[in-house]
């Protein structure tokens, strides 16, 4: 078939050489200007409508479709024609068949849209529009298009597959695989508008620009289809009303074009806006449940949220200003050119400023230093280690001080800790002997009723240094250093007192006095898995933590247990610390330290007035721990017997009751008034102004240079305080 519309180009005359011939052959000669001037002429010829009008004569001479073309199958259909597959038969390719329907091979109007398109398409010679092969009829008088069969998706598909893509991997697609998404999206976009830009500059339009148009190859090639309503403009490029009135898509229809049907390249902007507006958000930019109502929002301009489908991804900003320039109502405020919006996509792609967006102040300096961030890091990277450089001895001890903080709080915080589990264990401890007095006591009272009986477990107190036929179970003990049995209890009379007149009140507390070893165990857990006879075996090598359990009658005798030898004549326990401490209340009393007259050194007693049912006074009952016990109670944190310097028992005015500070001169006194023990005043009269703030707590003092740290916890038991000076240098001592 000829073909028409064909550039001619005007021969060069040069004298004595023929036009076009070379010098020596006269031959053709295809020189490179002749090359570029072809190029530059198919580039910047416009599309005129007199270029695509029908001319009648030009379908006789079409070839037939058949003879060059196997018709495959027909996979899509419109209203004027339908599209097949089939094989090339001389170049043994796949191409596709636009055919003109059986029912308009007669209508002038549609086949002069039909021959239109394929010029128009023809002459629209860029690489994401689809190029023709040629046109060719048959014997029903059929027109035919031999076109390039593209296998892809459109982008509507491509939207489609994303949201499944997003419902599917949900929580697993992060907002970067969205962004490299996007990413993709936009560079398709790209060579959209680079197709539609270079039909512009041919003065064609299209006018019917959306995703479904858009066909995206398997290797991301882009081809823009459909160029069935495409107008050619006039060669002013001025926009004038269509006499068909409106074309295209709703929702994809412009403002002006709605409202006045006056088409151009900025309704074809607009749509394109649309379209980059779906392939962002991944929804319709404009909807509507009717037509009416879809081209009434067209005709405003109205617009969807511009927010993504799924809300967990962000839009940026700079994308969101080229939308809604690109879809301005007024056309004069968008760009200038669909090459003007494909150029800001790109300078969007490339992380610079956009016209859509410009920089201020902040943004245009982030932006620099990001464009050059390799300088800007290594500037920075030089100012880093330089300051690292000035500070880093700063640092060093700046850090130093915080572990040295951090270990002292650590360590203040651990003592306060082991001071108050210290505290709770005396505490528990005094309160097991109180229960074990309270006890005993109540044993008493209720055999003061009991009249008659033995007594074949009381002995007198001289019997037990008697070497034939002592009292039963008289053995030597280590611990005690003398001659004791815990199998007989012992009486001792006050000078005066005989025994016929205290013979009943000991008779009746004869089975209570010999059984009484279990009492001296206190409640301990340690002694509760062990049997009798090894409770005795320990109490006579080391001691039990009660050491002696007695009761002092106003009568004038006192019975005590374990039995042993006698203490001296004038003793009498009406006149012993113990016993005048216990008388002047009801509860237990608990005694300040004093010297034992059974030779067991320093002691401490726990003692209770008993009274009979009218209210006198019957005795005082009582059981002694050695101040050697007690001092074990206070000392059993051993592991800070290196820092400790003191330890001290005291009330809430800061009275010393007990100190591991005990010296001979204290003693020697003590022993020679048959008096109790007088400890040293505390040395830091303001702890009584710091317990009354707290029951527990820690406070620094200095004294002679030295620093020391004061510790103290409650006793509650004894409504004391248990105390511990502690050298501060020591402690933090590494």
């Amino acid at each position: 078939m000829e073909r028409k519309n064909t550039i001619a180009i005007p021969p060069k005359t040069d004298p004595g050489i023929s036009s076009g011939a070379d010098p020596v052959s006269g031959e053709k000669n295809f020189s490179r200007p002749t090359t570029k001037f072809l190029t530059i002429q198919a580039a910047t010829t416009h599309v005129t409508p007199e270029k695509i009008k029908l001319d009648l004569a030009e379908l006789e001479s079409l070839t037939e479709l058949y003879d060059r073309y196997e018709i495959i199958e027909k996979f899509a259909e419109g209203g004027q024609g339908e599209i097949k597959t089939a094989m090339d038969l001389l170049l043994k390719r796949y191409v596709a068949i636009k055919s003109l329907k059986r029912e308009h091979v007669n209508n002038h109007e549609v086949i002069a849209n039909f021959i239109a398109e394929a010029k128009v398409t023809a002459q629209l010679d860029h690489p994401s529009i689809i190029p023709l092969y040629e046109v060719n009829g048959d014997d029903e008088d059929r027109i035919h298009i031999a076109m390039k069969l593209i296998h892809g998706k459109t982008l509507d598909d491509i939207i489609e597959d994303t949201i499944l893509d997003c419902k599917h991997k949900k929580g697993a697609r992060t907002e970067d695989m969205e962004g490299e998404s996007l990413k993709e999206r936009l560079e398709n976009f790209i060579k959209v508008c680079d197709a539609v830009s270079y039909a512009h500059n041919k003065n064609v339009i299209h006018r019917d620009l959306k995703p479904e148009n858009v066909m995206v190859g398997q290797f991301h090639e882009v081809y823009v289809m459909d160029w069935g309503i495409a107008k050619v403009l006039s060669e002013d490029g001025k926009n004038f009303p269509d006499a068909n009135g409106i074309c295209g898509t709703p929702g994809y229809i412009a403002p002006e074009v709605a409202q006045t049907q006056a088409y151009g390249p900025a309704s074809d902007q607009y749509a394109l806006g649309i379209m980059l507006f779906e392939l962002a958000t991944l929804k319709h930019a404009l909807t509507g449940k009717t037509l009416t109502e879809v081209m009434a929002k067209a005709c405003e301009g109205k617009l969807e949220t511009l927010e993504h489908y799924f809300p967990q991804y962000k839009i940026p900003d700079d994308l969101k200003a080229i939308i809604m320039k690109a879809t301005a109502l007024n056309p004069a405020v968008r760009y200038v050119s669909v090459s003007a919006l494909a150029d800001d996509i790109r300078r969007f792609l490339r992380g610079e400023e956009t016209i859509a967006m410009p920089d201020d102040f902040m943004r245009r300096t982030f932006r620099k230093l990001y464009k050059h961030r390799m300088l800007t890091a290594s500037v920075v990277l030089v100012v880093l280690l330089v300051l690292a450089g000035m500070t880093i001895f700063s640092l060093v001890r700046q850090n130093q001080a915080i572990v040295d903080s951090k270990k002292r709080e650590l360590k203040l915080v651990e003592l306060h800790g082991a001071i108050s589990d210290q505290a709770h264990s005396i505490d528990r401890h005094f309160l097991q002997v109180a229960n074990t007095l309270q006890r005993f006591a109540y044993r008493i009272v209720l055999a003061q009723g009991t009249v008659g009986g033995d007594m074949d477990r009381i002995a007198e107190s001289n019997m037990f240094n008697e070497r034939i036929n002592p009292p039963a179970g008289t053995t030597m003990s280590p611990f005690y250093k003398q001659r004791v049995s815990f199998e007989t209890a012992k009486y001792k009379l006050a000078p005066g007192v005989s025994l016929e007149s205290v013979k009943p009140q000991i008779q009746a507390l004869n089975p209570i006095m010999c059984d009484l070893l279990a009492y001296m165990t206190a409640e301990s857990m340690e002694y509760r898995s062990i049997g009798t006879s090894e409770i005795k075996a320990r109490a006579l090598q080391d001691g039990l933590p009660i050491v002696w359990i007695y009761v002092g009658l106003e009568a004038g005798v006192m019975l005590g247990y374990p039995g042993n030898g006698p203490t001296t004549e004038e003793y009498d326990p009406r006149t012993r610390p113990w016993y005048k401490a216990a008388i002047g209340n009801s509860e237990v009393n608990w005694s300040a330290p004093y010297v034992d007259t059974d030779g067991l050194g320093i002691v401490m007693s726990a003692s209770k007035a008993i009274f009979d049912s009218r209210k006198r006074l019957c005795g005082v009952a009582s059981l002694d721990m050695t101040f050697n016990h007690v001092l074990r109670l206070m000392a059993s944190g051993k592991d800070r017997d290196v820092f400790v310097t003191g330890r001290y028992l005291i009330d809430g005015e800061g009275q010393v009751f007990l100190s591991s500070k005990l010296n001979e001169e204290q003693v020697k006194k003590a022993e020679k008034d048959f008096s109790t023990v007088k400890f040293d005043k505390f040395p830091y009269p303001q702890i009584s102004g710091r317990i009354k703030k707290s029951e527990a707590g820690q406070f620094e003092v200095e004294i002679k240079g030295r620093k020391r740290l004061i510790c103290y916890a409650p006793v509650k038991t004894l409504s004391w305080y248990y105390v511990e000076e502690i050298d501060l240098k020591q402690l933090l001592k590494d």
